[in-house]
């Protein structure tokens, strides 16, 4: 590996090389997000000038240039990333986890402690689990809970499994296809973040996205695949007066919403939005 010339290991003449390198591939702002994130990494504060970085941290910054040049996610460069204040290892086998997802989470823990008292215990199914950061986020909030985990992929529930060793929390995870099974127990809350971009969109997304995250975890057949069967498996997992809350794609809001109603044992069908006022969450309840 070549090493770029920095002036000195200083971090005033590091950060222009830096910004330099890579100023045709990110905006100015992402540039600053992202070298703060490689500061922090190093255990440094971005903001103290006086930062001498050793040689075996300018050699991993000149990795980092690199992989950032191909546009691979710092989140897996590495190695984790930050959800709901907590840390999540990350590795290509799954979704990087999102703002959008931290606010599925957010929502649930209000709609949860409106429900059940903090001493009270709830059973969870997170759905399409991932890095398990909806699962273990939900556990951290509520102690009592008792929550599943499930996941078509055996490395995705790698890193679950390895983040929830982290949070020392105990989650149940199982190896699912949840579109030809479903699981032999039943829930007061299914939560999910499902792969819903159609496959007929895959060239609308952003390259960063679609040449490094896991595309199982992006792309279904439909944008409604999912949430039918999410809807099918209330009948019998969901427990009375239950919820669904779902993460859904905006531009398919109203067709999810209107599929849903075709279900009579949901009651309170409704889309709620995002703190950028999309529809990004689809709610229910079971009669």
């Amino acid at each position: 590996m070549n090493i770029f010339h920095f002036p000195s290991n200083a971090i005033n003449d590091v950060k222009p090389i830096f910004f330099n390198l890579l100023k045709d591939k990110y905006s100015p702002s992402e540039l600053h997000t992202i070298f703060n994130r490689i500061v922090e990494h190093f255990n440094y504060s971005p903001t103290d000038p006086r930062i001498r970085f050793q040689q075996s941290e300018l050699i991993l910054i000149t990795k980092f240039i690199q992989e950032l040049q191909s546009g691979k996610p710092l989140a897996y460069i590495l190695g984790y990333t930050y959800f709901y204040k907590w840390k999540f290892f990350v590795n290509e086998s799954v979704l990087i986890p999102r703002p959008e997802t931290e606010e599925l989470v957010y929502n649930a823990e209000q709609i949860i402690r409106k429900k059940i008292s903090p001493k009270d215990s709830i059973k969870i199914l997170d759905v399409g689990t991932g890095s398990g950061c909806i699962a273990i986020s939900i556990q951290k909030l509520f102690p009592n809970a008792e929550v599943w985990a499930i996941d078509v992929c055996r490395e995705a529930l790698q890193v679950a499994q390895k983040n929830a060793d982290w949070h020392q929390v105990a989650i149940h995870f199982q190896e699912m296809d949840i579109l030809h099974t479903a699981p032999h127990s039943s829930f007061d809350c299914i939560l999910s973040n499902p792969p819903y971009i159609p496959i007929k969109d895959k060239e609308s997304i952003d390259r960063q996205v679609k040449d490094f995250e896991p595309h199982i975890a992006l792309f279904s057949k439909s944008a409604t695949e999912f949430y039918e069967r999410v809807f099918q498996l209330a009948l019998d997992c969901l427990n009375p007066n239950g919820f669904l809350l779902l993460e859904i794609n905006e531009y398919y809001a109203d067709e999810i919403l209107t599929i849903s109603q075709k279900y009579p044992y949901l009651t309170n069908t409704h889309l709620l939005t995002d703190w950028s006022n999309h529809y990004r969450f689809f709610f229910a309840e079971k009669i």
